[in-house]
């Protein structure tokens, strides 16, 4: 993995961090919907292959 590449993956991280933190947010306001949960369950899910794609590359 290039140095480029590498911190291109580590901003998409910050970035998926931060929607996580607003959906978290709204799940506290708004309650827990299928939409909500939906969005978390994606961000998680990208946010732990990148984190693999970090640590393995």
């Amino acid at each position: 993995m290039t140095e480029l590449e590498r911190i291109i993956l580590e901003l998409d991280l910050k970035g998926y961090k931060e929607l996580l933190d607003f959906y978290n947010w709204r799940c506290e306001i708004e309650g827990e919907s299928e939409e909500i949960r939906e969005a978390i369950d994606m961000l998680l899910d990208l946010i732990l292959e990148i984190k693999y794609k970090l640590e393995n590359e």
